[in-house]
């Protein structure tokens, strides 16, 4: 047998849904179909579907320590928790406009762990960080 080749002559971006094949409801510059976000591809967002849950595992560890080990840190533990918070933001954000990380209700729930659990962490870091300067003085 021959091998054949391919030859791209002019490539463009898509102008119509992958899925349905309609124009309608497709957005040329987000590459979104409103009809189809809905449906759950998990081949097609294998490698958002990877990086979102490294980043989840990031943010969490990051809150986590930002809550336990952060009031000894002060404001270093502060700091730990802005990052968790910014880092599970970031998360709820992507997740939010992709659809089929939005089925994800375990991702969800440790982005959101991220975010508002960092919140307390740089309050409750700080707040505490504030008493023992007082105290000392």
């Amino acid at each position: 047998m021959s091998e054949q080749r391919i030859i791209i002559r002019k490539q463009s971006a898509p102008t119509r849904c992958e899925i349905c094949h309609q124009t309608d409801q497709f957005d040329p510059e987000t590459y979104r179909c409103r009809r189809c976000a809905h449906i759950p591809l998990p081949l097609y967002n294998s490698k958002a579907m990877t990086r979102s849950s490294s980043y989840v595992v990031v943010a969490s560890v990051l809150t986590f320590l930002a809550i336990f080990v952060g009031p000894c840190l002060g404001p270093l533990g502060a700091t730990l928790g802005l990052v968790g918070a910014v880092l599970g933001k970031l998360e709820l954000d992507m997740i939010k406009g992709d659809a089929y990380l939005v089925s994800k209700q375990k991702i969800i729930s440790w982005a959101r762990f991220a975010f508002y659990g960092g919140i307390v962490a740089v309050v409750f870091d700080m707040l505490v960080f504030v008493l023992i300067l007082l105290r000392n003085d």
